[in-house]
């Protein structure tokens, strides 16, 4: 992914080895990647690093839907609580579900 493109992140040799940091801190863009994989919340990563913004956070995420190069309708995607309206609105051509609308297994 082209991360030069989205507003808010940077990547400076001299800071985090080079990697692609949220602007203004020396929080990597992976980090948010990672801890949303290993089911952490947006709220959860906004106490963890108060550095970055909400805005910052939903941008990334908007960025990254938008930079899906995945036909649309193919993707069947999982939402849970902590996912942000607006990376929600850049998913509308595929199948998005709610966790907590899924009935447990038996």
């Amino acid at each position: 992914m082209n991360w030069g493109n989205c507003v808010e992140v940077q990547r400076s040799p001299g800071k985090v080895s080079g990697a692609w940091v949220f602007q203004g801190t020396r929080v990597p863009v992976r980090s948010l990647f990672e801890d949303l994989e290993d089911g952490a919340t947006v709220e959860q990563l906004l106490d963890w690093f108060p550095g970055v913004s909400r805005n910052q956070v939903e941008s990334v995420l908007e960025f990254a839907a938008a930079s899906l190069d995945i036909e649309p309708g193919r993707m069947k995607i999982l939402c849970d609580q902590g996912t942000p309206g607006p990376l929600r609105t850049h998913l509308s051509n595929h199948t998005v579900g709610n966790a907590h609308a899924i009935p447990p297994s038996i």
